[in-house]
């Protein structure tokens, strides 16, 4: 159940991470402070003359593999999170419809003993599997 609700966000990471360029440069500046010591930093301080400094970065070719492996691995985990909830969708189905009928319900206690299931415990199953029905329907 927690897995479905941080397949999304693990969906939108993986998105993010995939539409990344492989190659990209930032820039820095170098500027002289009041004592003369050198300092760095992504924005130089006003009327401040700075020398720009730009960095590149060129990812290994190594990382298209690895996203591969990762984007399989999220699609996986997608069609299992589908595949889950619609298993969870038809047990839902089958027991507001059970609940709904007039036939007599049973049921097993922990120590495995079998009883009916009482009007007021109908209603509260029949509650659970409808709002089991809207969330996985």
């Amino acid at each position: 159940m927690r897995f479905l609700t941080t397949l999304p966000f693990l969906t939108l990471t993986l998105s993010i991470f995939l539409t990344a360029s492989s190659s990209y440069a930032e820039v820095f500046y170098k500027w002289e402070d009041d004592s003369g010591s050198w300092v760095y930093g992504e924005h130089p301080p006003l009327g401040v003359e700075a020398i720009e400094i730009k960095t590149h970065s060129n990812r290994n070719n190594d990382s298209d593999s690895k996203k591969d492996e990762l984007a399989n691995k999220v699609a996986n985990a997608e069609e299992a999170a589908k595949q889950q909830r619609a298993l969870y969708c038809k047990q839902a189905r089958e027991n507001v419809e059970a609940l709904s009928s007039e036939a007599a319900i049973q049921q097993r206690d922990d120590a495995g003993n079998v009883t009916m299931l009482s009007d007021e415990d109908r209603a509260t199953e029949l509650e659970k599997a409808q709002m089991a029905l809207e969330s996985y329907c």
